[in-house]
């Protein structure tokens, strides 16, 4: 029913699609409308941050000790925002990144592009976008946690988790619910519901934006339209032998892409943006588990440069793969052994020109090209007094082929860490490699982007990174303290050059280098109030001594909780340090501090009312360094309101 509505449907129907996944839901929902109990108000913070570490753990055997990571739990964000990057800027070593809009994108640690591997309930997720994955596909009120894995992961996710690896995971086991938000710039409304029962997760979600005006008094084009859903599935075939399946719809039409060239010299739009993701495992109690998976994708843009051209380019892929891992224990030693086999086939972008008067000049096929990818991996951990020691390898085959060229390549990584556990203190040190190979795009693409023509380079090496993380905790019963220092070492650093006027290609440089510092501190001052705050630093640069690019200015967050009664409110403050030495393709950020404020109020068990100012004082400022970023939008209020079966 999910898939037919979006899929078979005309676009333009959006409200059939909301009135076709009501009516499906609202069938449902009696399964456990009586079994269920409203939550109460906020049993924690408006953001809690939850420090765990990375397992891609498919047998629930959790030794995943290799990368640190951040998790938020959407359950406990009062509003949650239209962008799923705007949630992860809140976690120290994140920031934004790219251009803006809905298709924002960021980085980690430095890190950014397709230098993150992007996952949806494990789902990798790949694109041809030289941003990168901004997520945005999914509606953030179908989502349960995201996780941040920050530094080189390839021992467990292979290429593409250089710099870390961002995962989304869709709701389970939530209550019954409809919401409703509203924000005052771009008008941007959204609602949305979700259900559980014993067996099943599904929720519908329909937002929509109009354009606006940012501070400087230019427009904004912030437009979009996106319906999208989630179904998860899990039967109980026996005692030991668990079946789940997850699925996810998603369509967006007229997204408007925001930079610095609109309107005048460039008008970026994407008509359409389609998106299906299945899942399928069988999970066994007792240390196995397999998986398979699938993603479609159907996306176009839309080019105008006033006066010259226009560009329509389409793009088309099928990304599957599967997956298995089996867990084993002997004496103190515990570890696993996985596989993984990850395809792309037809990935294809074509492009047609016309010029101002819509008359047809030409068409052409930019990228006709498949990939494939097969790993084998293992790790170990022995636990011993107050010491834990955990390592594990990873060996890679790569292969790319496209009508002109066919190469492959392999890639041996691994990892090792050591923790020392005292009391409230935690004391480690991990070393550990990562790599990338080339993507399609930077190997074969030849054509037309939002940024301008882009030639392929299809004699790139891949990307390596060896990263060393110091890091120490301090968890006492209400305060928690996190120190974590790194330095990451990368080689033939893939970075985009201009060729000549308006025209953009891909070359490896021979090293750089980051160093970074993270801090965060959670203290409950009582049952009523709490503190947050978090601070990160980074410097990066080439052998040359010359700045990397994405490389974030330094930041303070601090987050106050205070709960009263039926009331909640949370005061968010950021101050951001200017950036001064810039790389080819950004500009100078100045310093700048923005304030917001969020209220939620609980009047009975069923009803929640949120109100949040955002950028209260209307500072005016740019999000990234990028040199087509345009400013953040001014002061503006979000309106939420969830009724709770």
């Amino acid at each position: 029913m999910p898939a037919y509505c979006i899929f078979n449907k005309s676009p333009s129907s959006y409200p059939i699609y909301a009135t076709c996944f009501l009516f499906l839901n609202l069938a449902l929902i009696s399964e456990t409308s009586a079994q269920t109990q409203a939550k109460s108000l906020a049993a924690s913070p408006a953001i809690e941050r939850i420090s765990v570490v990375a397992s891609r753990d498919l047998t629930g055997a959790g030794l995943g000790e290799a990368a640190s990571s951040d998790v938020i739990d959407l359950d406990d964000i009062s509003i949650k925002p239209a962008k799923v990057a705007d949630l992860l800027a809140h976690i120290p070593g994140v920031s934004l990144n790219g251009q803006g809009g809905l298709w924002q994108a960021y980085s980690v640690r430095g890190f950014s592009r397709w230098r993150v591997q992007s996952q949806v309930a494990g789902i990798p997720i790949y694109t041809e976008r030289r941003a990168g994955n901004a997520l945005s596909f999914i509606d953030p009120n179908l989502l349960q946690t995201v996780e941040v894995v920050k530094g080189p992961a390839s021992s467990f996710y292979g290429s593409g988790a250089l710099g870390g690896v961002v995962n989304l995971a869709p709701i389970s086991g939530v209550e019954p619910q409809f919401g409703a938000s509203f924000d005052s710039f771009a008008n941007e409304t959204g609602i949305y519901f979700t259900n559980s029962s014993a067996d099943h997760d599904y929720g519908v979600a329909y937002r929509k934006a109009d354009n606006d005006t940012l501070p400087d008094g230019r427009e904004a084009y912030s437009q979009y339209e996106q319906l999208s859903g989630t179904w998860h599935w899990q039967h109980q075939l026996d005692e030991q032998l668990t079946l789940r399946s997850l699925f996810i719809p998603s369509y967006g039409k007229d997204i408007g892409k925001n930079n610095a060239d609109y309107p005048e010299s460039r008008i970026t739009l994407y008509p359409q943006e389609k998106h299906l993701l299945a899942k399928l495992e069988l999970v066994s109690a007792s240390s196995w588990a397999l998986g398979v998976y699938g993603h479609d994708q159907d996306w176009q843009s839309d080019i105008l440069r006033p006066q010259k051209r226009r560009n329509l380019v389409d793009y088309k892929s099928l990304d599957w793969g599967a997956n298995g891992q089996w867990a084993w224990e002997v004496a103190n030693w515990q570890g696993r052994i996985g596989a993984d086999v990850n395809n792309r086939s037809g990935v294809r972008v074509e492009e047609a020109q016309y010029d101002t008067s819509g008359k047809f000049s030409w068409q052409r096929t930019n990228l006709d090209a498949k990939e494939s990818n097969f790993a084998f991996y293992g790790d170990a951990k022995l636990t011993q007094d107050n010491w834990r020691w955990h390592s594990g390898v990873r060996f890679d085959h790569y292969q790319q082929t496209s009508k002109l060229d066919k190469r492959s390549d392999h890639r041996l990584t691994g990892f090792s860490s050591l923790f020392y556990e005292k009391g409230a203190w935690l004391i480690s040190a991990k070393l550990g490699t990562g790599f990338r190979f080339p993507g399609l795009s930077e190997s074969y693409y030849s054509g037309s982007t939002g940024r301008g023509a882009v030639i392929g380079n299809s004699e790139l090496k891949p990307e390596t990174a060896t990263n060393l993380d110091l890091g120490l905790v301090w968890d006492a019963q209400d305060i928690r303290w996190q120190l974590s220092a790194y330095s990451i070492w990368a080689k033939h650093y893939i970075e985009r050059l201009t060729v000549s006027e308006g025209v953009l290609s891909y070359r490896n440089t021979d090293s750089g280098k980051i160093l970074g510092v993270e801090s965060s501190l959670r203290w409950y001052l009582s049952d009523d109030f709490s503190v947050a705050w978090n601070y990160q630093w980074q410097q990066g640069e080439n052998e040359l001594e010359q700045p990397l690019a994405d490389i974030a200015p330094a930041e303070h967050n601090i987050l106050l909780d205070y709960q009263y009664d039926d009331w909640l409110a949370s005061l968010h403050y950021r101050l951001r340090q200017s950036k001064e030495d810039v790389a080819s393709g950004e500009q100078a950020l100045a310093s700048v501090n923005v304030l917001d404020i969020n209220v939620k109020y609980r009047p009975d068990a069923a009803w929640e009312l949120d109100l949040a100012i955002q950028n209260i004082t209307d500072k005016s400022y740019l999000a990234t360094a990028d040199d087509l970023a345009t400013l953040m939008p001014g002061r503006h209020i979000r309106l939420g309101m969830t009724y709770h079966y």
